[in-house]
């Protein structure tokens, strides 16, 4: 508490089953107390413990909105790590997988292992017969050699951050003027990974929203998405939203258009 930490969160077992009656009762005695629990698990042993388990850190390709479909309404949250573990030069797998398909699909945020972790001399990635050191970046006397992998970590980072500042635009705007970016925010989240092929477009896109809301920047082009219930610009029709359209449109004396 002197620290202004005023939340105990607890480790279970690292990457083991915690559902056996033993573990449930160390659980539910922790929570009596005040304390949450949070544990690495892959989602299949998640699930298990969906309903004792405060936060879970789930492994590898998290599936699409099902881990935050479960946990969520329960109060809990997830967290993704080794999607991929790190220490792999590939900036743009970390910048997607750690940044903005997380928020696709609803997961509350990374929790990976480690900054730097060597199984061995850390200056050597390939010293141990099993496994590669997991650097972010390489420790010296007086700080740290970045790497590209950690870049990509960080830019995943800026690019929630982006959606978070648009986010917050769109549900405070009264006067209309953020129709544009609320379709934007949802054709991203609903489009998958073939919307994030291109992240450094993503983020223009976001930022020029962003300028406009702000008073700071033109009107970009309006933006569409197919779904969302309303007739925009360029549109014949969404969902029952059909404009000013009826059957004499198609050639019909009366009828019903659907």
């Amino acid at each position: 508490e002197p620290y202004g930490v005023d939340q105990l969160y607890v480790y279970g077992i690292d990457e083991h089953s915690i559902d056996s009656d033993e573990n449930r009762d160390q659980m539910e005695a922790l929570h009596d107390g005040g304390g949450l629990v949070f544990n690495s698990q892959t989602p299949t042993l998640a699930m298990s413990v969906v309903d004792v388990l405060d936060v879970a850190v789930i492994s590898y390709d998290p599936v699409a909105s099902v881990a935050a479909a479960y946990h969520h309404p329960l109060g809990h949250k997830v967290y993704s790590y080794a999607n991929p573990q790190i220490g792999i030069e590939q900036p743009y797998t970390y910048r997607r997988n750690y940044g903005l398909l997380l928020w696709q699909r609803d997961f509350d945020g990374a929790m990976d292992f480690a900054y730097h972790y060597a199984f061995n001399h850390v200056w050597n990635d390939f010293d141990d017969p099993t496994y590669r050191d997991h650097n972010f970046v390489y420790p010296t006397a007086n700080g740290v050699i970045d790497t590209v992998q950690w870049e990509g970590f960080r830019e995943a980072v800026d690019d929630v951050r982006y959606v978070a500042t648009l986010q917050a635009l769109v549900d405070g705007d009264v006067s209309g003027d953020a129709d544009s970016a609320a379709n934007l925010l949802l054709r991203l989240k609903r489009g998958g990974a073939d919307e994030l092929e291109d992240l450094d477009a993503v983020r223009d896109a976001l930022i020029e929203q962003i300028l406009y809301l702000q008073g700071d920047g033109p009107e970009p082009a309006f933006v569409t998405v197919c779904g969302n219930g309303v007739k925009d610009e360029g549109e014949s029709c969404d969902d029952d939203d059909l404009g000013a359209a009826d059957c004499t449109d198609f050639g019909y004396d009366a009828g019903t258009l659907a």
